[in-house]
């Protein structure tokens, strides 16, 4: 039999990230908050991406924005997750489609820090980063075949 383990601070950003993307409010906009606004966009053009202004989680939970700044890649499943619930609990149809559940996906900006190319180092593995950079030239990716 085995054994499920609970990730008890992920469960803990995914309800504190669905209380923000469900309550909170800009004091320009006063009213609807902004992102369930930006929710029914994202449905009305069929996207599955919501774009959020990290600067916004700063201002709304600055210890959220830290953690999620800090272990992106460990929470990013658990953020996702509750932007499912709250899409869900809009349109319960839009999250099915022909091959099952939707995913949805989440892009952050105004990080703050723009890091180049060459900062990234081992260091920043896993963590959310701005990064710079120019690309100069590409090429078409082809298979290696060994024989």
């Amino acid at each position: 039999e085995r054994v499920r383990t609970i990730d008890q601070a992920g469960e803990m950003v995914s309800s504190l990230f669905e209380r923000f993307l469900s309550e909170f409010v800009t004091e320009e906009e006063e009213g609807e908050p902004k992102y369930s606004a930006q929710v029914k966009v994202m449905r009305n053009t069929e996207g599955n991406t919501l774009y959020v202004d990290f600067n916004d989680l700063l201002i709304y939970n600055q210890t959220l924005a830290e953690a999620i700044e800090q272990e992106y890649y460990r929470y990013e499943p658990f953020m996702r997750k509750a932007l499912s619930n709250i899409v869900r609990r809009q349109d319960a149809a839009y999250v099915r489609d022909d091959l099952g559940e939707r995913e949805f996906w989440i892009a952050m900006f105004n990080l703050g820090q723009i890091y180049s190319i060459r900062q990234m180092t081992t260091a920043k593995i896993g963590r959310l980063c701005s990064v710079s950079g120019q690309v100069t030239r590409t090429t078409e990716v082809r298979p290696e075949l060994y024989s």
